[in-house]
């Protein structure tokens, strides 16, 4: 038993640096093609990216809009109520202003792109490997990085910050309205700890983590869709495998980087 165990951790493991080691391969790639590419000819395809960003952004924005006005709605009737009862009423506002900006805007913006979005990509990717279209690529002497890849990287660098600035302000919008109409809040007293604790510092470390987010979803995403092998259920498990992983990347990743923040 102990064996077994021992063994599945160990494959495990050397499983999972194994495709760490992949994704950095992957990773020189891209940056390789963003930065040394145009300088050899290969400039950036504008049509391409503003294409995907199209996709990732303006179809993802009915989510974030629910989502920001469902989790802005709960935290201000919470914290509203709670302090309520407890006569500090008025520091509801920037309580609410703090978790929105600085966690949970990024974090679930993160998550809704990378279930959306990482299915997206993966699935595509996937498809067009099984059916050798990626194959035709090469042999058409197109590189599938700077073809494929590298728009889709462009875009969700740039997009994903964008969304998490919507939500934003969507969120803080919605925590006034209901603040003020539903817990009978001053306005201008609400408005004032909004502004209070809203600083230019929060706001540049939740897009910092917006961009790292975009970047470790693409990632995970496009070389899972280039790594599918076999037929349709393959891209299927691909895309279940893409999902799961961009997801506890992000949430990981939005731990690692709170700490470092708060640190600094």
């Amino acid at each position: 038993m102990i064996t077994n165990t021992m063994g599945w951790i160990g494959s495990t493991v050397i499983s999972l640096l194994i495709h760490l080691s992949n994704i950095s391969y992957l990773a020189r790639d891209i940056f390789c093609w963003l930065f040394i590419g145009p300088k050899r000819g290969k400039p950036l395809r504008l049509t391409s990216i503003i294409r995907e960003m199209d996709e990732m952004g303006v179809r993802s924005f009915p989510l974030i809009l629910v989502m920001s006005c469902s989790i802005a709605t709960a935290l201000i009737f919470l914290f509203g109520l709670q302090l309520r009862t407890f006569g500090v009423s008025d520091y509801a506002s920037s309580i609410v202003t703090i978790f929105l900006i600085r966690e949970l805007n990024p974090l679930l913006t993160g998550i809704v792109v990378a279930g959306r979005v990482g299915a997206l990509v993966t699935a595509r990717l996937g498809t067009m490997v099984v059916d050798n279209e990626m194959l035709a690529l090469e042999v058409m002497a197109v590189n599938p990085v700077e073809y494929l890849i590298l728009p889709r990287f462009v875009a969700a660098v740039i997009i994903l910050p964008c969304l998490t600035l919507i939500a934003d302000l969507i969120g803080v919008t919605v925590s006034v309205v209901i603040a003020t109409v539903g817990l009978d809040l001053p306005f201008q007293i609400y408005l004032e700890g909004v502004l209070s604790a809203f600083t230019v510092t929060d706001v540049f470390f939740s897009l910092l983590k917006s961009v790292i987010f975009g970047i470790l979803i693409i990632l995970i995403a496009c070389y899972t869709g280039l790594n599918v092998s076999g037929g349709a259920e393959s891209v299927g498990r691909a895309t279940m495998v893409s999902i799961v992983s961009c997801t506890i990347t992000v949430i990981v990743a939005d731990g690692i980087l709170s700490i470092i923040f708060y640190l600094l």
